[in-house]
């Protein structure tokens, strides 16, 4: 790393005035457009809505080196997305300052700078002209944009039929593919599948080795751990701690463990579009509430689960996850796993109930976290940051044999049956 920043952040702070009743803040073109059209709708009447004053960052000062690459960590609205939207100039903040020394890209969201009626092709030319590339460098660099992508037979389809994660993979090829000083990445990583991920770290960090600058938003540890040379931990848009990854993601694990007990609900009005959870509880195998967060293997496990759907649809996947210690995803469950899936959910609230295979795990911390996903437009409600979590730790009992090792290495330890065949 160099001694001199190439980025520079001074009393950084975001403002968001929030009307209560209304669907959102208006501070894109778009948005703008949409609050106009509600206000002609609905006329008068949002005169007489309540308003008050949210900031979602406040008061945020770092440097980052050349050669850095710098991991953001937080729960939920804990400001990484607005602090990154305002690097990348999606959005100006309402004080402070920040200086950038050098050429930089950014990968937002899903799709982002994206048509959905243009083709995969057609938006590598446009993508890549609002990263500021020109047409002949899209040419010579177009070959390894759609190889490192890996959409090669889709490439003539408009992207509003691709999946997310084929959305994710073309957007990062482009980024990866400009030769900028500066990358930003917020959580597009975690869309894509496991190879791709790996792959997706393996370019930042050569990146970062041949002297580019990396600032990453991510909730996977792991990625935090094998890539960031050094981490802000956020909190309701302040630096709550600036370290190493490992200190940082102890500090963050730890906080986020003993926030959750044994029963979620969602306070929060009833979203009028997006499928939300709203209650998740943890049971005995017998429908019992958990009063205690210790779960032994012979009383069993089951989450109860309420899911408000204000419109069902085919591509709703309606799941949770459980997630470890580490804040990895050990498994997804979903009513799209069988085959009558579909008819479980109706428009309303949607009581469902599942059972977890404790004989599949080790013992430790776990958390159930709600997982909602929604095919081509990805998911509504992320297991890794969502507040939607309950917490349970798995202890040993009688019920298991006594040479039976619950800390063998590895991310479960299943109890399997072993034969001899005789010869």
């Amino acid at each position: 790393m160099d001694n001199k920043p190439v980025i520079q952040v001074h009393n950084l702070s975001k403002r968001y005035t929030i009307t209560h009743g209304d669907t959102g803040k208006a501070d894109t073109v778009r948005d703008k457009l949409s609050t106009s059209i509600r206000r002609i709708a609905h006329g008068s009447a949002a005169a007489h809505r309540h308003k008050e004053d949210f900031w979602a960052l406040k008061d945020v000062s770092f440097d980052v080196y050349k050669g850095e690459v710098l991991g953001v960590i937080g729960k939920n609205g804990a400001g990484k997305s607005t602090l990154l939207k305002i690097l990348s100039r999606v959005i100006n903040p309402t004080s402070g300052s920040f200086t950038i020394n050098g050429t930089s890209s950014s990968l937002l969201e899903v799709g982002t700078g994206f048509h959905p009626e243009l083709s995969g092709r057609e938006n590598v030319y446009f993508n890549g002209a609002l990263l500021g590339m020109s047409k002949k460098e899209i040419d010579r660099r177009f070959d390894d944009i759609v190889q490192f992508s890996e959409i090669e037979k889709f490439l003539d389809i408009p992207v509003k039929r691709y999946s997310s994660g084929m959305n994710v993979r073309l957007g990062f090829a482009i980024a990866a593919n400009l030769d900028s000083d500066i990358m930003i990445i917020d959580e597009a990583l975690a869309v894509g599948d496991a190879a791709f991920r790996q792959k997706g770290q393996d370019v930042m960090r050569q990146r970062a080795t041949s002297g580019k600058t990396i600032i990453f938003v991510s909730h996977a540890t792991s990625a935090i751990q094998q890539i960031c040379d050094r981490v802000i931990y956020l909190e309701h848009g302040r630096i709550v701690g600036t370290g190493t990854p490992d200190e940082m993601i102890e500090q963050y694990l730890g906080n986020t463990q003993n926030a959750y007990g044994t029963t979620w609900e969602n306070s929060n009005e009833i979203h009028p579009v997006k499928a939300s959870p709203r209650r998740i509880v943890l049971q005995d195998s017998k429908g019992h509430t958990l009063e205690r967060s210790a779960v032994n293997y012979q009383s069993g496990l089951r989450v109860y689960y309420e899911v408000n759907v204000p419109e069902p649809s085919k591509n709703l996947s309606i799941g949770i996850s459980l997630l470890n210690d580490a804040n990895t995803v050990v498994f997804r469950s979903a009513n799209t796993d069988q085959e009558n899936g579909q008819s479980l959910i109706k428009q309303g609230l949607n009581k469902l109930h599942v059972d977890i295979p404790l004989d599949m795990l080790k013992e430790g911390d776990y958390l159930i976290a709600a997982d909602i996903d929604l095919q081509h437009k990805g998911r509504l409600v992320h297991p890794v940051n969502t507040d939607a979590k309950t917490r349970f730790t798995l202890v040993s009992d009688n019920s298991r044999p006594v040479i039976w090792n619950a800390r063998y290495e590895g991310v479960t330890k299943p109890l399997l049956k072993w034969t001899s065949i005789s010869s």
